[in-house]
């Protein structure tokens, strides 16, 4: 038995390999102990990863503008960590401030790390690395050259080339033939593959996401018979007062997030109507944002008199924004200040959220609670401007992600067409049989197991009984022919008497 494993040993080993996001090769024979950012740790945690595993964290576990950091539920909800997930991280140590973990301390505590706690770390094997933005983290990097201990590295942005990585001078990314934008899922597929390689008995919720994701499309199409537009966008002012108000568009290519919405059939209206050099100031499309000043956005307001009169005309005709969090924000602190400077029909008749554009936890439990949330928010949406005609799009063919070529065009969104869709987020998973029965089925199974088990004692052991005693009467039963001459000896004595 032993010779029989060891001869296995090599191929469990090649089989035990994961290749990650940099083209690097990883192998474990052990189970890992991890130091990662704080919300990869949930993320992590989530899949089902032991608490032991995880040995310390870096970063900050919320969202960059969460409300969780004011004692208040997040406006991200699931999308981002909840308190008992904060709860399990303060449990362990981090490597950064330590108050980073403490909801109502200011983030820029979480920013760097302590490399005197990096170094005193013991027992770390694996550092994990879930990056966007320059596709690296330079701590992860550094507390891997201090702990001699490997990286593997997991691109939340792009599938495809090192060039389409952004870099500090060009955050918004390369544009280029072979960067296709990773969705949500595909983010959460590949950490999903990273923990079954890790050894995690991955307890996801993937039954959660298939059923919301199933309401969350029946609401989206019915959102598409209505005519009902969504916009992804960031209104902001920089001094909040008339004149300095912007709206920052981007296309749902740009967040993972955001994919994910369009590709299950969220209609989303695309940038690039705005054709002043203005509105080009962050550069050209789709990798960079459209800026659009809202003396441009409302074109029938005079210059420096926008009112709820004249702001019914706008350039994009949005019935529901997606906010990014700076602006919901200060919509938000001071609501009839911002709609009286930004008039939006949208905003003005509450048809507003704030949409995570930076994702923080990567789990299927997070994104079928959010999914939740927006389903009920799209149910209960009303159409605010005239119908206007959605354009054929394959919202999940390399053509349509790839961030070079578009099929798009500004106040464009794709058709309702469930052939393009991505089918994975509504597909339930096969049920466990024990998972699947009731506790009177599972009893009827273990009776009838414990039954099955007692007839076949019962016929082993009849078996045996009449095998031991055929053998008995072989050896102890005399046989015809000593029976018949016992009885003729037996008769002859008679004889032999009476005469």
């Amino acid at each position: 038995m032993k010779s029989g494993f060891l001869f296995f040993a090599p191929l469990l080993v090649t089989a035990n390999q994961f290749l990650d996001d940099r083209g690097r090769a990883h192998v474990l024979r052990d189970e890992p102990r991890v130091l990662c950012s704080a919300t990869t740790a949930v993320s992590l945690l989530h899949l089902g990863m032991p608490l032991d595993w995880l040995v310390a964290t870096w970063g900050s576990p919320f969202n960059r503008v969460s409300n969780l950091r004011n004692g208040t539920e997040s406006e991200f909800f699931t999308m981002d960590i909840q308190l008992d997930d904060l709860a399990v991280l303060k449990s362990k140590p981090s490597v950064t401030h330590p108050d980073c973990l403490d909801e109502s301390k200011p983030e820029d505590l979480c920013s760097g790390v302590d490399e005197a706690k990096v170094d005193a770390l013991q027992g770390v094997t694996l550092i994990i690395d879930v990056s966007g933005n320059h596709g690296y983290d330079p701590i992860a990097i550094n507390a891997s050259a201090a702990l001699n201990a490997p990286v593997v590295t997991i691109d939340s942005s792009f599938d495809g080339a090192l060039n389409c990585l952004s870099t500090p001078e060009n955050y918004l990314g390369t544009i280029d033939q072979n960067c296709y934008r990773r969705s949500y899922l595909d983010v959460v597929n590949r950490i999903y593959d990273m923990a079954e390689w890790m050894g995690i008995d991955t307890r996801h919720d993937r039954d959660l996401l298939c059923k919301a994701t199933q309401r969350f499309q029946q609401a989206a199409k019915q959102a598409h018979d209505k005519g009902i537009r969504f916009m992804l966008v960031a209104i902001q002012g920089g001094e909040f007062e008339e004149g300095n108000m912007r709206m920052y568009v981007t296309n749902p290519l740009q967040f993972s997030t955001a994919r994910t919405m369009e590709e299950i059939g969220l209609p989303i209206l695309w940038p690039g109507l705005c054709k002043e050099d203005i509105c080009k100031s962050m550069g050209e499309l789709p990798a960079a944002y459209e800026v659009i000043p809202a003396y441009l956005y409302f074109p029938k307001c005079p210059v420096g008199k926008i009112e709820a009169s004249c702001a019914r005309d706008t350039l994009y005709k949005v019935d529901f924004f997606l906010l990014e969090g700076y602006g919901y924000q200060q919509l938000e602190d001071d609501p009839e200040g911002f709609k009286k400077l930004f008039p939006d029909p949208a905003l003005l008749a509450g048809q507003y959220m704030a949409f995570p554009f930076d994702a923080h936890v990567y789990s299927h439990r997070s994104l079928s609670g959010w999914l939740e949330v927006l389903t009920e928010r799209i149910e209960n949406a009303k159409r605010l401007h005239d119908p206007s005609p959605c354009s054929e799009a394959h919202v999940t063919s390399l053509q349509h992600i790839n961030y070079k070529d578009l099929e798009l065009g500004g106040g464009e969104y794709a058709c309702w067409n469930p052939q393009y869709h991505n089918s994975e987020y509504a597909t339930c998973p096969p049920e466990e049989v024990t998972e699947g029965l009731s506790n009177g089925a599972v009893a009827g199974v273990a009776l009838g197991a414990i039954f099955l088990g007692a007839l076949l004692m019962f016929l082993v052991m009849r078996f045996v009984l009449n095998y031991r005693t055929g053998i008995d009467k072989k050896f102890h039963e005399p046989v015809e022919e000593e029976k018949e001459l016992e009885s003729n000896t037996s008769q002859a004595s008679h004889v032999n008497d009476a005469a």
